[in-house]
């Protein structure tokens, strides 16, 4: 009988939670939804799993019209929050200004607290979710890499495949626009080597600095300037090494969105800057 009663109580305390929380996030939305500025939201980090790591403080994270200011609107719409019934603690994050790999960590799990553009939500979405699930597939890559050689013997095959990768890219250096655009086969062998070349730096700077203990951010510019900051890297090296990495998002999940003269720049300066990388690297 006693267990029973006990049983009874933590369902009537477990309902009382959740009337709670569905309270406080209507009254949250209403609020965000009363801002035209604000195009979807959610609800993540403890706010909806408190057993969360200390890496996932709760959290609103809007979506802001990008033609809005959205520094301005981040800090209006905290502060209208701030006094809202159950927001104590809640931060305010921008997801428009989130690297694709952490906005799309968040919304796994979240509570979506506003949906007012469900096709920009959606397309959003599926961006950064790809995004994320490619980061941790290549962190994945690097544990199994880590335990499966020493560190040299990983660095060469890591340096080698930048090089076979700038190798080829240098071939199409001279490309022109209007070249590049009526051959696709020369479209399809830049836009991979690029891709794979960037993944190489990528992964020769993060076991680099697991090598050397000192820590692996989540996303992947994180890990550049990671590297930068640790003096393995220069600033301005580090910044075009980073600008890759976000070109490199485009490529390997938004294929449908690569813009031809944005690849075309890239090959006639970011493949300088791959081979100023590896040089860089081969120090390391």
């Amino acid at each position: 009988m006693a267990s029973s009663s006990s049983e009874q109580v933590m369902l009537a305390n477990r309902e009382l939670l959740a009337a709670s929380a569905a309270a406080r996030n209507a009254t949250i939305g209403a609020s965000l939804a009363a801002d035209p500025r604000v195009v979807f939201a959610v609800l993540a980090g403890s706010a909806v799993h408190p057993d969360a790591t200390r890496h996932d403080a709760a959290r609103v994270a809007v979506y802001v019209d990008p033609e809005a200011d959205i520094e301005a609107a981040r800090i209006e719409l905290a502060g209208r929050l701030a006094g809202q019934p159950g927001t104590c603690g809640l931060d305010v994050a921008v997801l428009n200004t989130m690297e694709l790999e952490e906005a799309g960590r968040l919304l796994q799990g979240c509570e979506w607290l506003l949906d007012r553009d469900r096709a920009a939500r959606a397309e959003f979405e599926i961006r950064a979710s790809g995004a994320y699930f490619d980061f941790r597939e290549s962190e994945q890559m690097f544990l199994r890499e880590r335990a499966g050689g020493p560190y040299g013997e990983v660095v060469a095959r890591k340096l080698a495949a930048l090089d076979a990768r700038t190798r080829r890219l240098g071939e199409f250096e001279g490309v022109s626009l209007e070249e590049y655009v009526a051959d696709w086969r020369t479209a399809w062998i830049v836009e991979r080597a690029l891709e794979v070349a960037i993944g190489a730096c990528i992964d020769l700077t993060r076991h680099t600095l697991s090598q050397r203990g000192l820590g692996l951010p989540a996303t992947y510019r994180g890990i550049v300037f990671a590297a930068r900051d640790a003096g393995l890297l220069e600033a301005g090296l580090a910044s075009s090494i980073a600008d890759l990495c976000g070109f490199r998002n485009v490529l390997a999940h938004q294929g449908d969105r690569i813009d031809a003269a944005v690849v075309v720049e890239v090959l006639r300066h970011g493949v300088r800057d791959l081979r100023r990388f590896r040089d860089a690297a081969s120090g390391w």
